[in-house]
């Protein structure tokens, strides 16, 4: 992941927009303008076949696009938008009788960060998303959203401060969650952050930037994903698991970026519930690997 304001409030921590080359110092009547960052990435993901608790067995695949603008005036002002658009296909063998499912993701949020105080800053991220097999009507799909925290900086490599998540569910109900902002630079090449997204889990990653032109990341990720069934009963079906993950990007210039991941998902459950989130079956699954492989554009 990259960082949205690394001055500031850890962009890995929120999972969120792209790099924004912030400056530091006030911005004048003669001052270059706002910087202003454009990012599109392209991700392919696969999940290798899995056995099902409940018996057979089941596989995922993934494609996701993602787009933002961001317009940063200094390190701790900013606003911007991301949309990201996503196809996940599934195989749930003989559970629930639902066999081959394809999944259609999207979301559009916004962006607003502010300062609070001389060494902190807040951030509002609003969100709508839809998450339904493909026939699935946008008003049985959507959910919507924000995510809201603030961060101080305690010293030149350090970011901490708590947030909250609040999120309308598939089933008429909601969720309201806490989450922690950390981002520790431990040396100059070696940083430890936390990663809720708000969208499918959290986390905590290592990153090891030995160049300009590489970083290598190991994370542990708790990750879920949850989507209305197009199966006439208005069903919802719920994805979670462990991921423990390492990744590689390659800086082949300032605006591209090649990434590549491997790992497996650990510990993993698949439920089916009814429209008022009772379950209807479920099962867990056997250990499984996983490939992600990306391609990311800054401008």
């Amino acid at each position: 992941m990259r960082t949205l304001f690394p001055a500031v409030v850890s962009a890995v921590a929120l999972g969120f927009f792209g790099p924004a080359h912030a400056q530091d110092e006030a911005q004048g009547p003669t001052a270059s303008p706002p910087p202003r960052t454009w990012d599109v990435s392209l991700y392919a993901f696969q999940i290798g076949e899995a056995d099902l608790d409940a018996g057979g067995n089941f596989s995922r695949s993934d494609q996701r696009l993602d787009a933002s603008y961001s317009q940063f005036f200094n390190p701790a002002v900013g606003r911007g938008v991301s949309f990201t658009l996503e196809r996940l296909s599934y195989d749930f063998g003989d559970l629930g009788s639902q066999g081959d499912v394809d999944i259609n993701r999207f979301s559009f949020d916004g962006l607003i960060s502010f300062p609070v105080g001389a060494n902190a800053a807040g951030v509002f991220i609003p969100s709508i998303r839809y998450d339904a097999e493909a026939g699935v009507s946008f008003s049985d799909g959507v959910t919507y959203g924000a995510l809201t925290g603030v961060a101080w900086r305690l010293s030149p490599k350090l970011t901490f401060g708590p947030g909250v998540g609040a999120f309308t569910s598939l089933d008429g109900g909601g969720q309201l969650f806490p989450f922690l902002i950390f981002d520790w630079r431990v040396t100059d090449t070696i940083e430890v952050s936390t990663r809720p997204d708000g969208r499918s889990g959290a986390g905590v990653a290592v990153r090891y930037t030995p160049s300009d032109r590489w970083d290598f990341d190991l994370s542990l990720l708790q990750r879920g994903v949850t989507f209305r069934l197009d199966d006439g009963q208005d069903s919802i079906a719920e994805d979670e698991a462990f991921v423990i993950a390492a990744q590689v990007r390659h800086h082949p210039s300032e605006d591209l970026t090649l990434a590549a991941m491997v790992g497996f998902v650990d510990d993993g459950e698949i439920k089916l519930q009814d429209e008022d989130g009772d379950t209807i079956v479920s099962s867990g699954y056997d250990t499984a690997p996983f490939v992600r492989v990306g391609i990311e554009y800054s401008f």
